[in-house]
């Protein structure tokens, strides 16, 4: 008997089928899907508004180096001279150099605002000046007049004199137009809208008072018989001449004529 050879057979192994997907199709299924992580977003840019144009910073520090010359020359005068001695009259160009210089730092926290919220801010900041400069002018025309009535001496007797008084009787209506324009939403002028139209002459009016002030200062500080008999005239040609012309550069440079178009 021929000897059968067993042979073991095992199953061939077959190959698993694939599933061929388009290569659009995801490779998980519906079940395993895992939602894709949103990606961040660009924000929309942002105009960028400069506010300060070129030679704006120069004048600023002529402005504010014209300032202080000009300041610490009349309270040097007054403390060389004696607070005593001069009684009231210590108060006159202590005041008065005073307020104008917070008068210009008010107008010069306006004059670089081209936003609106740098427009807001500079606002306040500028009606609180104004009106710390109002105080301080008022006090040192208080004591002018105390001063002289004290001396029985008369009054509006010099062209310092006449030109003071225009002044600050022109600063109280300055202040009295630029507070209607904008309190209580320019109501005095007929709302919001009309009140702006009024800020354009409030600057106008602003900037020709504050040259008006320098004019009166310098006739003080060049022709007064105080500043004179304590005073020599290189001392006064640049306490009460050189600061002020540094002032009225400084503000005027940076100026915009486009807020105060005519047409």
């Amino acid at each position: 008997m021929a000897d059968v050879q067993l042979r073991q057979t095992y199953p061939t192994p077959q190959t698993p089928t694939i599933m061929e997907q388009p290569e659009h199709e995801p490779l998980l299924d519906d079940g395993e899907r895992t939602p894709a992580p949103e990606l961040p977003t660009a924000e929309p840019a942002k105009r960028v508004v400069k506010e300060d144009r070129a030679g704006d910073s120069t004048f600023y520090l002529v402005a504010y180096a014209g300032l202080m010359l000009f300041v610490l020359s009349a309270w040097y005068l007054v403390f060389s001279t004696g607070i005593s001695k001069l009684g009231w009259f210590a108060y006159h160009p202590t005041s008065q150099s005073l307020g104008i210089a917070i008068m210009v730092v008010a107008i010069e926290t306006l004059q670089p605002t081209a936003t609106s919220t740098s427009k807001k801010l500079g606002l306040v900041r500028h009606q609180n000046l104004q009106i710390a400069a109002l105080v301080l002018l008022s006090v040192g025309t208080s004591a002018m007049v105390i001063n002289k009535a004290v001396h029985a001496a008369p009054h509006i007797t010099t062209w310092h004199a006449l030109f003071g008084l225009v002044a600050y009787l022109w600063l109280w209506a300055q202040s009295v137009f630029g507070a209607a324009s904008v309190w209580w939403k320019g109501a005095a002028f007929g709302g919001e809208a009309k009140g702006k139209k009024m800020w354009k002459w409030h600057r106008i009016s602003g900037y020709a008072l504050l040259l008006w002030m320098l004019a009166t200062v310098f006739l003080a500080g060049e022709y007064s018989d105080w500043t004179r008999g304590v005073s020599g005239p290189v001392f006064r040609a640049f306490g009460f001449g050189v600061s002020l012309v540094l002032v009225a550069v400084g503000v005027l440079g940076r100026t915009r004529v486009g807020k105060m178009r005519f047409w």
